[in-house]
């Protein structure tokens, strides 16, 4: 069984950083600060949501289907990803008028609200 990669400090809570590689062939050891590969940071959850869009090859409504979600919710959780990975969203994002006024037509959700306000 594989250990997790911890990327939280179980003491303080902090992110933790590599501080050294080890070769398991020879036992050569490099010690310095290594930055984490965007990857690694990313929640379990956020890694089902990467492998299923991967596998669903970006078809939002696919990626929906097999997680059985919205279609805003897969757009907020691709946004959210886009974001822990430091990549740049795209700059069609809805106003929150719009969403409000998609809530109010029952085409959003309060959570998919929650969400864009925690990303502003």
């Amino acid at each position: 069984m594989k250990n997790k990669f911890p990327r939280k400090c179980p003491v303080c809570d902090e992110p933790l950083i590599i501080s050294e590689l080890t070769c398991p062939n020879c036992g050569v050891k490099i010690q310095g600060k290594f930055d984490i590969p965007n990857l690694l940071i990313l929640t379990d959850e956020q890694m089902r949501f990467l492998q299923t869009f991967l596998v669903a090859r970006g078809n939002i409504k696919e990626v929906g289907k097999r997680l059985n979600i919205s279609y805003p919710t897969v757009k907020n959780r691709l946004d959210n990803l886009i974001d822990a990975l430091g990549l740049e969203a795209p700059k069609n994002e809805k106003s929150l008028d719009e969403l409000l006024d998609d809530l109010e037509a029952k085409k959003t959700t309060v959570d998919e609200i929650v969400n864009f306000l925690k990303r502003r």
